[in-house]
């Protein structure tokens, strides 16, 4: 792996010079070989977050998701936590995101809590991922709730519930109570028994 290359690609991006840019990430990409240093790379260009919600797309398909991608095989939180951090990246890429059965952010996420259920950085995504599920499926609302295909009000509130759990700082306190209450209230309209 060559980073000259890296850091005269981000210059050229800086300056505006798509041509060159383009000439130096592809120079870039063609330096990797697979070495531990350049997982390391990976690893700690993902951390830093500077490519803003997406990562240029040639390095994201042939050097980055390649790793993370070998990390969601072997069950690594660490891996199935940036495929999620960089979702947008898979979300335009049919090719890529069908190599991970399709999954969303939200499935990666709950699935890297069970296995590292200490990691905050894991349990804030996972409550910001729930929260924005939870505002969609109400959005509507008086009309109706969004409900997912084979979801039921109960399952609804078992996700209130499990949001309530993860959120130690009380962040979400107001919407789980707003969104509990619209539920119940869709429950009472269909003739549904409350839970």
């Amino acid at each position: 792996m060559n980073t000259l290359y890296f850091d005269k690609f981000e210059e050229s991006k800086n300056l505006g010079l798509k041509k060159e840019a383009s000439k130096y990430i592809k120079q870039f990409i063609e330096s990797f070989e697979g070495l531990d240093g350049e997982k390391l790379w990976i690893r700690d260009y993902l951390e830093k977050r500077d490519y803003g919600h997406k990562v240029r797309h040639e390095l994201y398909e042939k050097v980055i998701f390649p790793y993370l991608k070998e990390g969601y095989a072997r069950n690594e939180p660490w891996a199935m936590y940036w495929l999620a951090e960089t979702i947008q990246n898979l979300y335009t890429s049919e090719k890529l995101h069908e190599q991970i059965e399709f999954k969303t952010d939200y499935y990666l996420l709950k699935q890297c809590f069970k296995l590292e259920s200490a990691n905050d950085d894991i349990r804030l995504s996972l409550l910001d991922r729930m929260a924005n599920q939870l505002c969609y499926a109400t959005h509507e609302w008086p009309t109706g709730i969004l409900y997912a295909p084979d979801e039921k009000p109960k399952d609804l509130i078992d996700e209130i519930e499990f949001g309530r759990n993860l959120d130690k700082e009380e962040k979400y306190t107001q919407l789980f109570e707003e969104t509990l209450d619209i539920v119940k209230q869709d429950m009472q309209r269909k003739g549904l028994k409350s839970i």
